[in-house]
């Protein structure tokens, strides 16, 4: 019947410790780290513009002691930014992009190398299209 256990609950962390680790001299989270760097980073001056380099040594020595590759991989978090992922869906108003030496806007990397395989290919297609000898099969397109 009344059969209650009387067990002792496990000790709770003590609440002055966070249990994410924060930032040495922002205080914050290392996702509101990002978006601090990112909304931060284009409010400023073109002189005071941090490259993709600068950003991951300041996350670096904002969380000593915390390994983390994305510290370093500064583009995969922006895209995350700029979608969204970092502030809960609420794109930001001025999207972060990356910035060379000088503080000027310098667009990612995208897209085929020139002379990629799909590029001859292409090349080689329109030639033979203009009444030369065809080198590739065209593949038709499903429905």
């Amino acid at each position: 019947m009344g059969g209650g256990h009387s067990r002792k609950c496990k000790s709770r962390p003590n609440k002055a410790e966070p249990r994410r680790p924060r930032g040495v001299t922002t205080g914050l989270s290392i996702q509101d780290a990002w978006v601090h760097v990112f909304e931060r980073n284009a409010k400023a001056r073109k002189c005071d513009r941090m490259t993709d380099d600068e950003i991951g040594a300041f996350m670096v020595g904002e969380f000593p002691g915390y390994t983390s590759v994305v510290f370093h991989k500064v583009q995969i978090v922006r895209t995350r930014y700029n979608r969204g992922g970092l502030t809960r869906g609420v794109v930001p108003a001025k999207e972060s992009v990356r910035y060379d030496e000088n503080g000027d806007p310098n667009p990612p990397k995208v897209g085929r190398p020139v002379g990629a395989f799909g590029v001859k290919r292409r090349a080689a297609n329109v030639q033979a299209a203009q009444g030369g000898r065809r080198k590739f099969k065209v593949r038709k397109r499903r429905a």
